[in-house]
């Protein structure tokens, strides 16, 4: 059996023309390659599978990293705005000064949301008559 490969552009490669065991190299638009280019071998029958280096596989690690932890950051920063609200709310609940519905929730959701998440664990009177509210 002879060695056979193909090679060209993405737009005239076809994975199902492939035979078991044959390269194909794209030399220009794959879509899924930073530099366009590729190595693709068919294992079997309609099975194809694209080769990567490792210089590959850094460049898609580093860029989803990237995007991840932007996101993360984003969701931090949510995270700290959302205890700020409710340390807010638990001040203000306690000493009685500022009620809860007067945060600066974002959304009417989040101040209804705020409300039914206040609840009253233990009240007592101390000796002073203050009521004592935790």
């Amino acid at each position: 059996m002879a060695i056979q490969h193909r090679r060209g552009s993405y737009v005239d490669f076809v994975p199902s023309n492939l035979l078991p065991g044959e390269f194909a190299v794209v030399q220009s638009n794959d879509p899924d390659a930073t530099d366009g280019k590729a190595l693709y071998l068919c294992i079997s029958s309609g099975v194809v599978k694209r080769l990567s280096t490792t210089d590959d596989i850094k460049n898609v690690l580093y860029t989803n990293l990237k995007d991840l932890s932007e996101e993360l950051r984003e969701n931090l920063e949510d995270l700290a705005e959302r205890a700020e609200d409710a340390a807010v709310i638990a001040e203000s609940t306690v000493s009685g000064t500022v009620r809860y519905d007067t945060v600066q929730s974002k959304t009417a959701e989040e101040k209804a949301r705020a409300k039914q998440n206040i609840g009253i664990a233990y009240t007592d009177a101390n000796n002073d008559g203050n009521i004592v509210i935790s």
